[in-house]
Order: C-alpha cells, then sequence, then structure tokens
C-alpha cells in the first residue's frame, strides 16, 4: 500500500516503451528473468540509506517489506548488456518488493548520470558484501540483495538489544569514529582537512557535496561510509582523498589520459597530496606525483606550496577529475535536525526479540500483531536518510493508536528531530514531537513546510512589542527638526494590489532644463529598532518576511510593518531617502542621502502604473478607473506625469545598466488564483511589466549608491551582497548544448551572455516556449548571489561584485520592513552619513569655503571617494562617535550576520516554492483536465506511480537521452 494525499492506495510502477501496444504485450510475455534486475533495484531502493555501500547487514532495518506489488521493466540490449554483465539473476524475477513509504523512499530514476562509485578501495575493505552479495543499478543507486539472501532483508538483533554493555561492544561499527576537538583543530591548522557544508544531491543521497574555500570544483563526499553520519546542512571536516581516488567529472568527454596534461610542459613536484603504492592510478591520470607548471595550469590565485593550492595545481591539471573526500568530523550540526518531517512506517516495524522468525516476514493485516521496538520514519525531504524512531519516544497519543492497530497513523505527517547517529547504526535514531494532521490537507502541509523551514509564525512576544509606540504615533518635533523635510514633494508608492507593508516611495521633479531629481524613499526602520532590544533580537531571528499562497509570515509586528512604519498614504512618515540628480541620457551627475520625512499621496498598484504607461489612463480619462484615494494637494495630473517621467528615465537606466553588462535571465512564473473561500480553482503565467522594471530600476540604483557609501566608510564591517560567476563545467555544458543545436553563445561575460540569449530569441522568435526552456538551463550554471562581510573578503575585493547586475557593488537596502539585512545596512548608512555632517560642523566649511570644499568634505556620499578626507584625524574621530552611537557591528558580527541571513533566505525560497507546489497538487487534484499549449520533448521511457505531493519533484528532463523522467501522483 502507498500512502497519498491521505489515501490508502495501490502502488505500481509502469515503465512504457514507445512502441505500439502489441509489441509491449508480446515483449512482457517474452521477457526474460535477467530483465527484472531493475525492478528488484527499483523495490529496493526502498532501504536504509546506508545499505548503498554494501552494509545489507542493516541493524536496526525490517524485514517486513510488502512484496505485493508487480514491478517490471523492459530494457533494450545495449542497456542489459552495459548493466547486466555485473549482475547478478534474480530467482523470482516476476516479483519486487516496494516499500511501504512516502516520497523519499521511492528514488528518482538518474539514467542520464554515471552510478556512484561504490566500490572503492575503502569501501571494499570496510564492507566486504560490497562486491560479494550487492548489485547496484545505474538508475536507482541502491543495493539488489543476491539471490543467497532469498530476497529479504537481513537483521542484525544483536544490533536492537541493548541488554548489556558487552553487548554494544561487540556491535559492528560501521562508521569510523570522528576525530577528537584537538585533532581536527591541529589538523586544519596544517591544511590536512578543510572545513565546509555539507550539501546532499536530493535525486542521490549517496552524493554529498563540500565546497571548499579556494577550491574551484565541490568535492564529492561518495557513500555512506565517506559521508561518516553528517546529514545536509552540516559544517564538516573534510579530508581530501588521494588523486587516484577522485572520480571522473559529469558530462566529461575525450581521451584523457593525460589528465589534461600538455606536452613539454614543465613539472613540479607536489608534496603533501600522497597516493599509496598499492592504490593504482585512475585512467585519466598519471601514476607519478608530479604536475605541469605551464601556462595551461594555474593555482586560481593560490599560492602553490600552501595546501589548498596543491590541490589546486591538482585541479587544473586533471581538469575532467573530481575531488573526492571524507567527513572526519562534524565542526557544527545542521539546525535542519531539528526539523524533519515525514511519515512513519508502521509497516516497516523494526521486530525486536522475533525480528528472525519466520512468522515476521509474512504479511500482517494489524499493526497490533507486532511486538517491536523500532519504527521507521520516512523524511519528506530526500536528502536525509530513513530514520529508527523507538516506541518509547512515540508521542502518547500516537503510541495509544499503534497499539489499537490503527492504519492510519502512516497517513499523517510528524515532525521528528535527529537525537542521535552511533557508529554501530546505519540509521540515524530519531525523536517523534507531534503530527501535524493528514498528509493530503492543505493546513497539516503549510505547518509542516514552516516547522520544516525553522520559520517561526507564532504571535510576537509581549517583550518584543513593549517599546513601540501607539497606533496613533505621530512624527516627533525632534525629528522634525533634524530631517529634511520633503512633504512639499509629489510621492507615492507603487507596489502589489494587495500589499500592506509599503517600505517604498518614489518622486520626481524637474530642478533644470536636462535634469530631473528623482526621490527613492525607504521606510527609516532603524529609528525604531535599536539593536539589541527584544525587538531586534526577534526580527533578527525571524530575518525575512515569508510570503506563502494564502500565507504571509511577517518579519515585523503588524503595528511598524503595517502601520508607523508603512508609507500610508497620507500619513507623515519618516525616510531614509537619496535624491538621484539625472540627465537626459539617464546618467546621475550629483545625489543626496538623508533622512526625511515625507507624505505619500496614493497607493498605485503595478497595474494602476502600467496603465499611466500603456496611456490608458491620462488626466481626461482618469475618471474611468477605479483609482485609489489621493491625499495632499496633488491632483491625478501630477501623479500621471510624475509616472510617465518615471517611467522615461527607468528606461534609460535599465538600457544603460544592459549596457555595462547586467544579464536577465527570467522565465514567466505561474500564479495560482484563489476564490473568495481560498480554494485554488485556475492558473495562469505571472509576466513582468514595464511598471514593474520601473520601481526596480530605482531600487536598484538606491542599493548600489548604499552599497558604495557603506564600504568606504566601513571596508571591514560592511554588509554586501555579491553574485559569483557561473560555475564554469556547468557553463561550458550548456555552450555544448547550443553548440549541438546550431545556437550561437558567447559566455566570455555577462553582457555578451546577455547579448548571445538577445540573438538567440530572435532566432526562436516563431518558438517562446523553446526559449523558455532554454533560458531555464542557462540559469542552471548560475550560483546564488550571498551577503558577506567585507572584512572577511577584504584581500579579495574582486569577489566582491555582482554577477548577474554588472555591478561592482552591491546590498540591500530598500525593503527594511521584510528583511533584516536592510536594516543592518540603514544603521550603518546612518552613521557613514552623520559622521560627515558631523566632520563639516566642526570644520565650520559650510561658513567658511565655498560649495566645492563642501562638496569635497562628502568623502562617502558624494560621487568623489576622498581617501584624504576620510583617513584624517578629524573625520575617524566623528566616524567613531556615529558608530558608537549607532552601535554599527563590528567585522565578527556581521559575518555571522551575513551568514545567518544567507540560511534563512535560503529556508523562505524552499518554504515558498513548497507553497507554490502544494497549492499546484490541490488545483491539479481538484481539475481533472487542463488545457495548456507546452513543448514535449522526445521521450524514450515515461515513468508513472502513485504516491504523494513530493513525487512531484521527481520530474526532469536528460539533454544527454533526451529522457523524460516524471512522476506523478494518481
Amino acid at each position: 500500500m502507498m500512502k497519498g494525499n491521505g489515501i490508502m492506495m495501490e502502488q505500481q510502477v509502469v515503465f512504457v516503451d514507445v512502441v505500439d501496444k502489441d509489441k509491449k504485450k508480446k515483449r512482457r510475455s517474452n521477457r526474460r528473468p535477467k530483465h527484472n534486475i531493475a525492478s528488484s533495484s527499483s523495490s529496493s531502493s526502498c532501504s536504509v540509506y546506508g545499505s548503498a555501500n554494501g552494509t545489507h547487514e542493516a541493524t536496526e532495518w525490517s524485514g517486513t517489506v510488502n512484496g505485493s506489488n508487480n514491478v517490471s521493466m523492459t530494457m533494450n540490449s545495449s542497456y542489459s548488456q552495459k548493466f547486466g554483465s555485473d549482475s547478478h539473476a534474480i530467482k523470482d524475477p516476476g516479483m519486487g518488493t516496494v516499500c511501504n513509504g512516502g516520497f523519499s523512499s521511492f528514488p528518482t530514476m538518474h539514467i542520464d548520470e554515471e552510478a556512484p562509485e561504490l566500490g572503492s578501495i575503502k569501501d571494499q575493505c570496510q564492507y566486504p558484501s560490497v562486491s560479494k552479495d550487492n548489485v547496484f543499478s545505474r538508475s536507482c543507486p541502491e543495493p539488489i540483495y543476491h539471490k543467497d539472501t532469498n530476497g529479504s532483508l537481513p537483521i542484525n538483533v544483536n544490533s536492537l538489544c541493548q541488554e548489556n554493555q558487552q553487548a554494544v561492544d561487540m556491535r559492528k561499527k560501521y562508521f569510523d569514529p570522528y576525530w577528537l576537538v584537538e585533532t581536527v583543530n591541529e589538523a586544519i591548522q596544517k591544511g590536512e582537512i578543510f572545513v565546509a557544508t555539507f550539501r546532499v544531491n536530493a535525486h542521490n543521497r549517496l552524493e554529498a557535496y563540500c565546497t571548499i574555500d579556494g577550491l574551484p570544483t565541490d568535492v564529492l563526499i561518495n557513500g555512506v561510509a565517506a559521508q561518516n553520519r553528517a546529514v545536509e546542512g552540516d559544517i564538516v571536516a573534510v579530508r581530501i582523498d588521494p588523486l587516484a581516488l577522485w572520480t571522473r567529472l559529469k558530462g566529461s568527454a575525450g581521451n584523457t589520459n593525460n589528465g589534461g596534461r600538455s606536452d613539454g610542459s614543465k613539472a613540479v613536484e607536489v608534496v603533501g597530496v600522497n597516493c599509496k603504492g598499492k592504490e593504482k592510478v585512475g585512467d585519466d591520470s598519471e601514476p607519478n606525483k608530479c604536475i605541469p607548471m605551464s601556462s595551461d595550469v594555474s593555482n586560481f590565485g593560490h599560492d602553490p606550496l600552501t595546501p589548498i593550492g596543491k590541490i589546486c595545481a591538482l585541479v587544473s591539471s586533471f581538469p575532467f577529475k573530481r575531488p573526492t573526500g571524507t567527513v572526519v568530523a562534524i565542526i557544527e550540526k545542521s539546525p535542519r535536525r531539528d526539523t524533519v518531517v515525514g511519515f512513519l512506517g508502521i509497516n516497516q516495524w523494526v521486530p525486536y526479540r522475533e525480528g528472525l522468525k519466520k512468522e515476521t516476514k509474512k504479511k500482517q493485516s494489524s499493526v497490533s500483531s507486532f511486538s517491536g521496538e523500532f519504527i521507521h520514519l520516512t523524511p519528506n525531504d530526500a536528502k536525509f536518510p530513513k530514520m529508527l524512531v523507538s516506541l518509547s519516544n512515540l508521542p502518547d497519543c500516537i503510541n495509544k493508536r499503534l497499539m489499537e492497530g490503527d492504519a492510519t497513523v502512516e497517513m499523517e505527517l510528524v515532525a521528528a528531530r535527529i537525537d542521535d547517529w552511533r557508529e554501530d547504526s546505519l540509521l540515524p535514531h530519531a525523536h517523534v514531537m507531534h503530527n501535524f494532521g493528514r498528509g493530503g490537507e492543505i493546513e497539516p502541509q503549510v505547518a509542516a513546510i514552516l516547522f520544516e523551514n525553522s520559520i517561526c509564525h507564532t504571535e510576537f512576544s509581549a517583550e518584543s512589542l513593549s517599546n513601540l509606540p501607539e497606533s496613533s504615533w505621530q512624527v516627533p518635533f525632534k525629528e522634525l527638526e533634524s530631517r529634511k523635510d520633503l512633504r512639499n514633494l509629489c510621492t507615492f508608492t507603487i507596489d502589489p494590489a494587495t500589499a500592506s507593508d509599503l517600505d517604498d516611495a518614489l518622486s520626481v521633479e524637474r530642478v533644470s532644463d536636462g535634469i530631473l531629481r528623482v526621490g527613492v524613499h525607504i521606510a527609516d526602520m532603524s529609528y525604531f529598532i535599536l539593536p539589541d532590544t527584544p525587538l531586534d533580537i526577534e526580527a533578527r531571528n525571524r530575518s525575512s518576511s515569508i510570503y506563502l499562497q494564502q500565507h504571509k509570515v511577517p518579519m515585523l509586528p503588524p503595528l511598524l510593518s503595517e502601520n508607523i512604519g508603512s508609507f500610508v498614504p497620507g500619513k507623515d512618515r519618516l525616510a531614509f531617502s537619496i535624491l538621484f540628480d539625472i540627465n537626459l541620457v539617464g546618467d546621475v551627475v550629483d545625489r543626496w542621502i538623508g533622512r526625511t520625512i515625507i507624505r505619500s499621496c496614493c497607493k498605485l498598484s503595478y497595474q494602476h502604473a502600467q496603465d499611466i504607461i500603456d496611456k490608458l489612463m491620462d488626466v481626461e480619462r482618469h475618471g474611468k478607473f477605479q483609482l485609489p484615494d489621493l491625499y495632499g494637494p496633488f491632483g491625478w495630473e501630477d501623479v500621471i506625469g510624475s509616472v510617465k517621467m518615471l517611467h522615461e528615465i527607468s528606461k534609460m537606466l535599465k538600457e544603460n545598466r544592459f549596457k555595462d553588462g547586467a544579464i536577465r535571465l527570467e522565465n514567466s512564473k505561474p500564479f495560482i488564483l484563489f476564490d473568495e473561500q481560498g480554494i485554488p480553482y485556475d492558473s495562469m503565467l505571472a509576466e513582468q511589466t514595464e511598471s514593474n522594471y520601473l520601481v526596480e530600476e530605482f531600487m536598484l540604483l538606491a542599493n548600489r549608491t548604499a552599497a558604495e557609501v557603506i564600504s568606504r566608510a566601513y571596508p571591514d564591517c560592511a554588509l554586501l551582497r555579491r553574485h559569483p560567476e557561473p560555475n564554469g563545467r556547468k557553463l561550458k555544458e550548456f555552450e555544448g548544448f547550443c553548440c549541438k543545436h546550431g545556437l550561437e553563445l558567447n559566455t566570455s561575460s555577462s553582457g555578451q551572455f546577455n547579448v548571445s540569449l538577445g540573438k538567440i530569441k530572435d532566432v526562436l522568435q516563431n518558438d517562446p516556449v523553446l526559449f523558455d526552456i532554454l533560458v531555464s538551463y542557462a540559469s542552471r550554471p548560475m550560483q546564488l548571489a550571498t551577503y558577506f562581510c567585507t572584512g572577511v573578503l577584504r584581500e579579495r575585493e574582486n569577489e566582491w561584485a555582482h554577477y548577474a547586475l554588472a555591478m561592482p557593488l552591491y546590498t540591500h537596502f530598500t525593503s527594511p520592513l521584510r528583511r533584516y539585512a536592510d536594516i543592518v545596512v540603514h544603521r550603518t548608512l546612518a552613521a557613514a552619513i552623520e559622521a560627515e555632517e558631523l566632520y563639516l560642523q566642526q570644520e565650520k566649511i559650510i561658513s567658511k569655503s565655498s560649495k566645492g570644499d563642501e562638496i569635497m568634505a562628502k568623502c562617502f556620499s558624494n560621487f568623489y571617494f576622498d581617501v584624504h578626507t576620510a583617513e584624517s584625524k578629524k573625520f575617524r574621530e566623528a566616524l567613531a562617535a556615529t558608530t558608537s552611537k549607532y552601535r554599527v557591528p563590528r567585522m565578527e558580527i556581521v559575518a555571522d550576520i551575513a551568514t545567518y541571513c544567507n540560511e534563512k533566505r535560503l529556508a523562505c525560497r524552499r518554504a515558498e516554492d513548497a507553497s507554490e507546489k502544494l497549492y499546484l497538487w490541490a488545483l491539479l487534484k481538484k481539475r481533472e483536465v487542463f488545457i495548456r499549449f507546452a513543448l514535449i520533448m522526445p521521450i524514450i521511457i515515461f515513468c508513472i506511480a502513485p504516491g504523494t505531493l513530493h513525487l512531484m519533484d521527481s520530474f526532469y528532463y536528460s539533454p544527454v537521452f533526451f529522457l523524460l523522467v516524471s512522476t506523478w501522483s494518481l
């Protein structure tokens, strides 16, 4: 039986080849036993995490797997020759076992990927069964058990029985013990091991990767033994394997016997990366320890005598090999260990005293007939292994239902945490905290999404709300005196129609012939949220507002984010403003930055602004539209005229930005429509409009300006945002894909990349769907943009840049109501600007000197950075005073904030993506027929299997084999 959408259903997997029905029937009847190896692989894929290394002596694995369903697959002769030569025949070819579980227990097929290298020297020594008893399928990388096991999953009862300490000590150790802290620290100092974040391949848990700072290629952690009990998100200590154990990079081709070495190149001995003499070097490497030192070999900016430099030299010398490594210690456990969501598998109750009795291997109709101690937990996230849960650690309500034989328990999502993962256990031990409800219902799924991503959705504490003003708050007189008053400007917001947290506004005025002054006004949250107060701590912990479908989890209390801190029309509000003087060709010729008071005259939606841009709404016809309320002395002619001017300026800014090398990879996103009851009834594509780009251009300009100022003032502790260049290997693969299809592509720079995509779009103008697919492929080499502290990369300023925006400096400044990073930037910017003003007052430059001298004194906010003034003693004293006043954090704290914000931003993205899939699933479940235009790529094999919501993740296209592999819920 299979759990899916809260319904018990039979699981059947059918692989359909592209042939007519008669041929399929004939081939099915003439199928030979050896072809059913794939089916056994599929069934075995539900086995334990650790089985991939051949350790099928699973100490906590159940033998009670339902084998009632047939699983079959036909393979052509080339595939059977390729994979069947190393395979053992199965006695019962027609039957395979299918595990009862959720999505994670039914792995995605990877026909276009190489099989993991499970037969490594270390694995064969530690797990002899790798080469003796198990067969590994390239499509489902889980073990196929030898026929002598009679198809059952062995159980080592001694591993479950904890009757005495002697029995525990005699258990088999499946993993190496972690290194001691002192040993780890010493090895890190010597460069023998490296610290990195452990990331698991969602399609194959046996593959994990670690990005080591300075190394151009991710390190592969292949197999359970090498991963050594690390889980997704752990900070681990990794030891790089000798060159002989490195694997071939996926997608690499050609004769690489010389490892990419050019003839006649000079060689230098590499010390410290040793290969044992008894281990043979692969076909694409040389057995000696010399690497070339020619113009083609790069150490990627590192000293070749340092440990990282030596590894970089090897990577450069053997470009078709990927470094591999082994986890030797867990430096810091991932927070995701505490937020596991999954399903309990009651039909896989691990037997205790009767584990080896034949009766327990028979099908059981009642849960209560088992006498067990552990139960399996299958996580929703395919990156996590299956887990063992002790019955004694189950909540009383779940335990009681299990004892009563309530089989519906396995249909409910549960919250759990990983408690322990011992050396003698192939599976981690988990503790179930509570259940959310039926997995096929919306609300339990939403609650599970929030829990799994550590998103706090509780009410704000009374302590955090204690220092907030009343809802009737008015701007204090002190602020009216100290801030620039811009309430006379025609200022308005442009946001989604349903938005309530209005943190940015725009204004424009003509100051002279050919010069327009554009005001970008951002809500001043640094005034309300002081450092290290309860509200600041809560905002930092939340880090960002989350916008799920039909759900919003704010970072700040609604009183602040939707009222006194939001640009509510007709209300005086505190702002941080940047005024840009822009000429008629889109160049910024002057700017002013400071704290202000503004008053928005109206709240425009993107559609309102778009109607003005499209000239559907003008001064004469505005009465025909449903318009928002207008406040102050301004009329609709003022608003309409301002929107038109801003649109013209934004077009010039955008044109200039792309001339400078910016690139945009954007596909239309599905937008789900809801009825009045909040039930999805249809979907449509959400297209970016000119009004979206209008706002975007001015926000980008403001963010860039803020980055320039704070990096000048605080070169060691500014919080910026960087976007690295694309992954070189993946970019080459995309270039090859385009070349194969006759499409010219130049990726030498972001600008050339964008120009090439524009030309390809013209070529494919009659096939926009195909171009969307191409853009999707083009986005795969792109890396994530991240926050960083400038002091951490002080010696590598070339890495500060933002690749996609083609900006040398960039940060987030424009959304302080929903991003904590922006609040940090506001405080830093306020300190820098006030230091300039304080210096001007002390020197009395305004009264005694010319306008030019005043401009030069503004060394941070001015276009030209006056290093001499900035480094003067009096200016440093002024900056020190404002730094203390605004409590600008030091480098270590900023680095921690950057890391935390990066983690929370990823969690928000995961939650938002999961929410979209959830409601898409609900929509598909409700609607039987959708009529949509789509491009169908060539199909060789199509896979259909019943399951749960997360089966929709199992959908990908292999451009190598022109293969579409898809899994759907029936």
